[in-house]
């Protein structure tokens, strides 16, 4: 009876004790009125200290001043409409939620460890130095100002509203942008061991260096929002799937730059070979883009790089200028803008080069002329030496089959005609076949749109053929 008793006395004491751990670890602590943390009266149910134990929560709902050592290692949310500043060491290994502002000024030092993860909504500005271990979601509606900051080898930061980098932002850990991030500070953005990935946009205005991974997905404008200019050096492995615009200058000191995407920009330096595998579009509509060293635009089964020329005048089109090896393959594509009309004679010199290695293998050139490319050891022209006048016929004299056509197509006459010619032109007026074979083989065509040209004895017939 006596040790049914002990259990059951001891039993409830056990009890007892999770019950009241449980209710302290719950404890919700909120800041009402304005003042500073330390203005105990202003707290409810009681003051919570300096520190805000692993399960707890405090919410300020008012303007709080922190002037005093204060680590976090439950829950601190800053509700909306108010301000928070701190002025003091601020250490977090829990969660901070902030939907009001959030103020680092110049005396605080913000330690955000591991186990921390920091969730802005609404405005952080920071005038002090950030160390993060731990994870900062920057939410769509969040704007983060910062003057100092250090993501750390184990440091996350996720950003899909805006940040400003006034300062420094030294990157050892990962960051990930979908939003805006914006860097018009000093010292600008440093990548030295981490992963930065670009999913949105990053505006540089002022330096950006990377010698570790610089992944850009989305838009990186390398441009100048001020008197600064913008100035991106890559010393590490750089990858552009998206649009890179340089209007700065691109310095690719011993690093590696492929392009997978689109260059674009009208630049003042781009040192060190580049290799396109995307698009090349010189200008924001007409321009010219330097390279200080070498330039590949590379072709093979899985890519098939593009150089992008747009012509508006005689004197006012699209310019490369390569200062050592511009080697060549791919395809050129040009285009005619502002209803520019050019006339018989007219030559564009499109690319220049120490040395001219290798041709285009592809050539979009504006239907409606003939044009000659022109290659010599230092320069690409491109001049018009004709014009053609290609009316599809809506007639039926002939049919044409199969029609999208692959390794060859057939002309079948019908009432009756006789046949005299047939000439096949490609898409920018080029004679690519002349006879009387009705069965024509196009395995040595490149894909694209041709015009199939038929005289009988009942006169000529033009038709469009596609080839795959």
């Amino acid at each position: 009876m006596k040790e049914n008793t002990l259990k059951t006395f001891l039993i409830s004491v056990v009890i007892s004790l999770l019950l009241m751990y449980n209710l302290k670890a719950q404890t919700t602590y909120t800041y009402s009125g304005n003042g500073n943390w330390l203005q105990s009266s202003n707290w409810s149910p009681s003051y919570p200290g300096t520190t805000i134990a692993a399960g707890d929560i405090a919410v300020l709902n008012g303007d709080v001043l922190i002037t005093s050592a204060l680590a976090i290692n439950g829950t601190l949310v800053i509700s909306n409409n108010t301000t928070t500043s701190i002025d003091y060491f601020f250490t977090i290994s829990g969660v901070l939620n902030n939907e009001g502002n959030l103020m680092f000024l110049d005396g605080a030092i913000v330690n955000n460890q591991s186990t921390a993860v920091i969730n802005n909504s609404s405005v952080i500005i920071n005038d002090s130095q950030i160390d993060n271990y731990g994870v900062i979601n920057n939410n769509v509606t969040g704007i983060f100002d910062s003057k100092g900051f250090n993501n750390r080898t184990i440091g996350i930061i996720n950003n899909e509203g805006v940040i400003d980098i006034y300062g420094s932002l030294n990157n050892y850990g990962e960051i990930n942008n979908f939003g805006n991030l914006i860097n018009f500070g000093d010292a600008g953005i440093k990548n030295f061991e981490g992963v930065l990935t670009n999913n949105g946009t990053i505006e540089d205005s002022r330096i950006l260096l990377n010698y570790a991974t610089l992944i850009n997905n989305g838009f990186l404008d390398n441009a100048s929002s001020n008197d600064y200019g913008g100035s991106l050096a890559n010393y590490g492995t750089f990858t552009n799937n998206g649009i890179l615009d340089n209007v700065g200058s691109t310095n690719d000191g011993g690093g590696v730059l492929f392009s997978n995407g689109i260059l674009n920009g009208v630049n003042t330096i781009h040192s060190a070979d580049f290799i396109n595998y995307g698009v090349l579009s010189p200008g924001n509509s007409s321009g010219t883009y330097i390279f200080d060293d070498s330039f590949s635009n590379f072709s093979s089964v899985d890519y098939s790089a593009t150089v992008q020329i747009e012509l508006e005048g005689i004197l006012n089109y699209d310019k490369v200028e390569v200062a050592n090896t511009a080697t060549l393959d791919g395809i050129l594509e040009v285009n005619l803008l502002s209803d520019f009309e050019p006339n018989l004679g007219d030559t564009f010199t499109i690319l220049t080069a120490s040395l001219v290695s290798g041709t285009f293998s592809t050539l979009n050139l504006p239907q409606g002329y003939l044009w000659d490319v022109i290659y010599t050891p230092t320069a690409v022209m491109i001049q018009v030496n004709g014009f053609l006048e290609i009316v599809e016929s809506q007639l039926s004299n002939f049919k044409l089959f199969p029609n999208p056509a692959n390794n060859y197509f057939t002309v079948k006459l019908i009432d009756g005609q006789m046949l005299k010619q047939i000439n096949v032109y490609s898409n920018i007026g080029a004679l690519v076949f002349t006879g009387l074979d009705k069965t024509i083989e196009t395995s040595n065509f490149s894909s694209g749109i041709y015009f199939v040209e038929v005289h009988t004895t009942k006169g000529k017939t033009v038709k469009k053929l596609i080839l795959e």
